[in-house]
């Protein structure tokens, strides 16, 4: 459990029915102390450049900057496919 803001966020990916478009795929991150939407990326495919763009819009949110932050924190997954590219686990 987090004690404060920015102590530790949690993301996940998920499908969705969009109507006409078929099946879309969200990534999420929140805060696990605030339970704040940080970030999210809505897409036709769950490839891991969909999981990678939610914690990069939540770092920009937090912190305004894309780039790496000064602080440390953990960013807790159900360790998914998309979760464990190399390209993922690089950011």
């Amino acid at each position: 459990m987090a004690k404060a803001p920015n102590e530790r966020w949690a993301t996940d990916l998920c499908r969705v029915w969009t109507g006409q478009d078929g099946w879309a795929v969200l990534a999420l991150v929140i805060d696990c102390h605030t339970r704040e939407l940080l970030g999210w990326h809505l897409s036709r495919s769950g490839k891991a450049k969909t999981a990678e763009s939610a914690p990069e819009q939540a770092r920009t949110t937090r912190h305004g900057t894309p780039g790496r932050v000064a602080v440390t924190f953990l960013l807790r997954s159900d360790s998914g496919l998309a979760s464990t590219s190399r390209s993922y686990a690089a950011r």
